[in-house]
């Protein structure tokens, strides 16, 4: 997600084969986080915080729920 946001600041990056790829697997994530309130707040500043969202849900996932769902499987397995 990091090199997608970077490489969308240089259009030609962007173009190339590489960007076409990591758009088409990026892409549908942060839509879900483009609709609704979102979509206002990017309409009336101009800025994409879907990345932010995103980023930051990945990143709780990652430290805490898969945290809590090993602490449940290895108390039922062990």
């Amino acid at each position: 997600m990091v090199i997608d946001a970077i490489m969308s600041w240089v259009p030609a990056l962007r173009d190339s084969a590489v960007g076409r790829l990591l758009d088409r697997l990026i892409d549908p994530y942060l839509d879900i986080f483009r609709k609704g309130p979102i979509q206002a707040l990017t309409e009336s500043t101009g800025l994409d915080f879907s990345f932010l969202i995103g980023l930051f849900l990945l990143y709780f996932v990652q430290e805490h729920v898969l945290d809590w769902i090993s602490n449940i499987l290895l108390r039922i397995f062990v």
